[in-house]
């Protein structure tokens, strides 16, 4: 019954995901240049290019449910969607949308929350960084409390540097078995 509620949950949180990635649209946002041709900065999506810049928010469940025996999340694939997720931006703002400037964070919660990883600029010089620093999370943070969580999550988006001039748009992914 635990393997089979388990693998329920990650594809529940599978599916949730990739709503919210399908939401947030392309992840990426030209630049243009200025006119002294050294500041750039961000510009709105249209339908000719669907590209703009993303700030991303993770909120992961560090609850003890999800590492105490039995685990519902034995292979810890929540830090891995997280990671995974950093390297897909960066690859987008290589590839399909040049000028992207991506941000990602990630807040682990239990009975606290716990900012693990501030809002970062994702590149592939900064990737080595961004992993390391969301796979050093603390694994037992005790009961299921997600509204300090999205709390944080709000605080460090309200409280992020603004980038350019053009807008960007925040998506915040939550990652839980939901369980105490």
């Amino acid at each position: 019954m635990i393997a089979k509620r388990g693998t329920a949950m990650w594809m529940r949180s599978a599916t949730i995901f990739a709503l919210a990635c399908a939401a947030a649209g392309s992840f990426g946002a030209p630049r243009v240049a200025t006119a002294g041709g050294s500041n750039l900065s961000p510009r709105a999506a249209t339908e000719a290019d669907p590209c703009f810049n993303l700030d991303l928010v993770f909120i992961i469940d560090q609850s003890g449910s999800m590492s105490r025996p039995p685990p519902n999340d034995p292979d810890k694939q929540r830090i891995t969607a997280a990671v995974e997720m950093s390297r897909v931006l960066s690859d987008i703002s290589l590839d399909e949308c040049p000028g992207a400037l991506h941000r990602m964070a990630v807040v682990s919660f239990g009975t606290e929350a716990k900012l693990d990883l501030p809002l970062t600029e994702i590149r592939p010089d900064t990737l080595k960084i961004v992993e390391e620093q969301i796979t050093s999370a603390d694994y037992d943070m005790g009961q299921t409390d997600p509204d300090r969580g999205f709390d944080m999550a709000a605080k460090e988006l309200d409280q992020a540097a603004s980038v350019g001039d053009g807008p960007r748009k925040r998506v915040i992914v939550l990652l839980t078995d939901g369980e105490p």
